[in-house]
């Protein structure tokens, strides 16, 4: 998935993504009652 990412992205917006991904890997680990967003943020930053 993260390839996949990379391809549709430029190098900065990837990066972006990886960190937002990080951020909310680590909120759900805080507040495990929350649902797991991480996965959906590379793809809302893909978006145009």
């Amino acid at each position: 998935m993260l390839d996949a990412t990379q391809d549709r992205c430029g190098p900065v917006e990837f990066a972006g993504a990886a960190e937002k991904v990080e951020h909310f890997a680590m909120q759900c680990l805080e507040h495990p009652g929350r649902r797991p967003r991480a996965r959906v943020a590379p793809v809302l930053v893909c978006q145009p």
